[in-house]
C-alpha cells in the first residue's frame, strides 16, 4: 500500500491494512514520517516504511511541490526493493495525489495489479480548499491528472456513491469501480467506561479550515455562554494534524478576540487508536461545514465513528448526510446558523433520552454500510484480482 498520509492516524488505510494482515497476507505500508517516527516499523502484522515527508497545510504550490517530493521519493523506495527482488502480487495505492499510482511502475510491469484508491475526487477537493473556478487551468490540469491515473490503475475503489458517479460522468467504466465507504472498526461500537466527570463536553474533530465552518461553532458556544443553560460547558476541537495551517492561528485569534479562551480548548491530535476513548468522553459531536462542491458529497469518517460510539451528531445539513442517515439520525442545523447550532446542542442537553432514541436510529443507518460488509466487498474484490 502506498499513501501520501501518516499510516498510524489513517482509519481507512489502516483497516484494510490489518485487515489483509490478519488473513495471513504479507503488506507492505509506504506512507509519510510524522515527527520522530520509526523509519521501518512492524504493528499488527503490517511492516510500515516511512520516507521522509511530512505533512503541512498550505498554497496551491505547497501542495504540489509536497506531492511531487512524495511521489519521487516512493517511486525510489517502492522500486528500488522491485528491482532487488521485492515482488508484489498487489499495489494498492490511495489518492491524493492520483498520480502515485505511478509510483508503482516498475511493480506493474513485474506483474502486479494496481488499485487506485480515490478517497476524495482532487478537482472538486480543490475548488473546496482554494475556491478554484470551474474555468480555471489547474482544474482542467487536475481533472487531466485523474484520466490518466484512473486509465493507469487495473482497479478502482472510491469512498462514496456520489464519488462513483464523478468518475463515471468523467469517462471511467463503471465496471471497474468499487464503493467501498468510510465505516467505523468494531473498537467504536464497543462500549467504553468513561471517567466521571463534572460538566458538558462538546467535541469537534477534524480539519481545521475555514470551509469547515468552524466560526459557526465558535459564535454557537459564544451563544451557549450567554444563555447559561448549560452550566460548565466545554467546547474541545482536535485538529486532524499538526501544522493545519494558517486558519488554525486565525481560530485561536478568533477564540481570544471573542472571549472564548475559558470555553474553547485546541487541543492535539490524536492518534486513530485513541479516539474511541476520546469521543467517549464527550457529550455531543459537532460537524459544521459549509456546503460546496466537495462537502456536500464527502462522507467524513469521523460521522460513523461517532455514531458507532452511540454520541448524538449536530451537523450542518448536507446532501451527503441526508442520504446515509436521513432527516431523523442527526441533529440538523443550517448551515453557518450559529443560533440553530446552538438551539441543537441545548435539545440535546435538556432531553437526553430524545438524544438516545436519535442515536439508536442513526445507528440502525450505519448498520447498511458497516465495517463488515465493507470488507467483504473489499476481499471479494482482492480474491477476483489474484484468483
Amino acid at each position: 500500500m502506498i499513501v501520501h498520509a501518516y499510516y498510524l492516524k489513517d482509519a481507512r488505510v489502516r483497516r484494510y491494512a490489518e485487515a489483509l494482515a490478519g488473513e495471513g497476507h504479507r503488506v507492505d505500508v509506504y506512507c509519510l514520517r510524522e515527527g520522530n517516527e520509526a523509519l521501518i516499523e512492524k504493528k499488527l502484522g503490517v511492516s510500515i516504511y516511512r520516507i521522509k515527508v511530512t505533512r503541512k497545510r498550505g498554497n496551491k504550490l505547497a501542495y504540489l511541490g509536497e506531492y511531487a517530493k512524495s511521489l519521487l521519493l516512493f517511486f525510489i523506495r517502492i522500486n528500488i526493493a522491485g528491482l532487488a527482488g521485492r515482488r508484489y502480487d498487489l499495489v494498492h495505492i490511495h489518492n491524493f495525489p492520483n498520480l502515485l499510482v505511478f509510483s508503482a511502475i516498475v511493480q506493474k510491469y513485474q506483474g502486479a495489479k494496481l488499485i487506485l484508491d480515490v478517497h476524495d475526487p482532487m478537482p472538486e477537493l480543490f475548488q473546496s480548499k482554494f475556491r478554484i473556478m470551474r474555468e480555471s487551468l489547474l482544474l482542467k490540469i487536475l481533472e487531466l491528472e485523474e484520466k490518466l491515473s484512473l486509465k493507469f490503475a487495473d482497479y478502482i475503489i472510491t469512498a462514496a456513491h456520489s464519488f462513483e458517479n464523478i468518475l463515471i460522468r468523467r469517462g471511467c467504466p463503471p465496471e471497474k469501480i468499487s464503493v467501498i465507504v468510510n465505516s467505523p472498526d468494531d473498537t467504536f461500537w464497543r462500549p467504553l467506561p468513561v471517567l466521571k466527570k463534572d460538566g458538558f463536553e462538546v467535541l469537534y474533530i477534524g480539519t481545521i479550515a475555514e470551509r469547515y465552518g468552524l466560526n459557526t461553532l465558535l459564535d454557537a458556544a459564544a451563544i451557549l455562554r450567554d444563555r447559561g443553560t448549560i452550566p460548565n460547558l466545554k467546547i474541545k476541537i482536535i485538529p486532524k494534524i499538526l501544522n493545519e495551517g494558517e486558519y488554525f492561528y486565525t481560530l485561536l485569534k478568533d477564540v481570544r478576540r471573542k472571549g472564548l479562551s475559558d470555553l474553547v480548548e485546541l487541543a492535539e491530535p490524536v492518534p486513530h487508536d485513541q479516539m474511541p476513548m476520546v469521543i467517549a468522553g464527550c457529550d455531543v459531536s459537532v460537524y459544521t461545514p459549509l456546503p460546496d462542491v466537495y462537502m456536500d458529497i464527502a462522507l467524513s469518517i469521523k460521522i460513523p465513528e461517532v455514531i458507532a460510539s452511540g454520541k448524538p451528531i449536530v451537523a450542518s445539513k448536507l446532501s451527503v448526510l441526508l442520504r446515509y442517515f436521513g432527516e431523523d439520525g442527526l441533529y440538523f442545523f443550517d448551515p453557518g446558523d450559529a443560533v440553530q447550532c446552538a438551539d441543537r446542542i441545548t435539545d440535546i442537553y435538556m432531553n437526553p433520552q430524545g438524544a438516545e432514541e436519535k442515536v439508536g436510529r442513526a445507528r440502525a443507518a450505519l448498520r447498511a454500510i458497516d465495517r463488515g460488509r465493507q470488507i467483504k466487498t473489499y476481499f471479494a474484490l482482492i480474491e477476483s484480482i489474484l484468483a
